[in-house]
């Protein structure tokens, strides 16, 4: 348990993301057990403070990212693979 000043910022590592497999008695203990709802009242905070009404963060302009497209693929023995990499490297400005 972490026990902070308001206001803070909390950042976790991408890897935070990642599923991990649990166990057949996991998922059997986890099927079992209530799910407990946080609300408000139940974390000591006024409402108005939560969400995007509460946020200090107003977000001016948003995007997505534009998928990349289809790579190639080379059939080629490894002294024609090197030069076509070397190539494409030369291509954009790399070397």
């Amino acid at each position: 348990m972490l026990s902070v000043e308001m206001p803070c910022v909390l950042t976790v590592l991408a890897t935070a993301n990642k599923a991990r497999y649990m166990t057949v008695s996991g998922i059997m203990d986890a099927f079992e057990k209530e799910v407990e709802i946080w609300t408000a009242a139940k974390i000591d905070i006024a409402p108005e403070k939560l969400g995007l009404k509460g946020s200090p963060t107003r977000v001016k302009k948003s995007f997505t990212k534009a998928q990349k497209g289809a790579g190639e693929t080379f059939e080629v023995d490894a002294e024609e693979g090197v030069n076509i990499i070397i190539n494409k490297l030369k291509e954009k400005h790399i070397i």
